[in-house]
């Protein structure tokens, strides 16, 4: 497990992300974000705890090699929160899609959901 507490004697809490499989992207990792700092990796399919301290926290799901990402989610961590992320580019949209969040909406080709 990862951690990013401070040296403080709080009490880590759990983050749980799960990156779905999808076609999409099956061959490059998304990098997980926690309030800008890169805590781990997540292959295609692949679900990681990660330790952090309780309070307030901004996630982000980023894919590695390109400028692709979700969304900014703030998010209170007080003993366990769930995620989950997935391209929103299905194989059948991607050539038409691409092009348009390439172009446009970089930061929204993650789709990142809590719960």
């Amino acid at each position: 497990m990862n951690h990013l507490t401070s040296g403080s004697t709080e009490i880590a809490s759990i983050v749980e992300v799960t990156r779905e499989s999808s076609f999409v992207g099956c061959l490059f990792s998304f990098k997980v974000l926690v309030d800008d700092q890169v805590i781990g990796q997540l292959k295609n399919g692949e679900k990681k705890r990660f330790e952090l301290s309780s309070g307030l926290h901004e996630i982000q799901i980023k894919v590695n090699w390109s400028l692709f990402s979700s969304p900014k989610e703030s998010f209170l961590l007080k003993d366990f929160v769930k995620f989950t992320c997935k391209p929103k580019v299905g194989v059948i949209g991607l050539a038409f899609k691409l092009p348009f969040y390439a172009l446009f909406k970089r930061s929204k080709f993650i789709k990142l959901m809590q719960g």
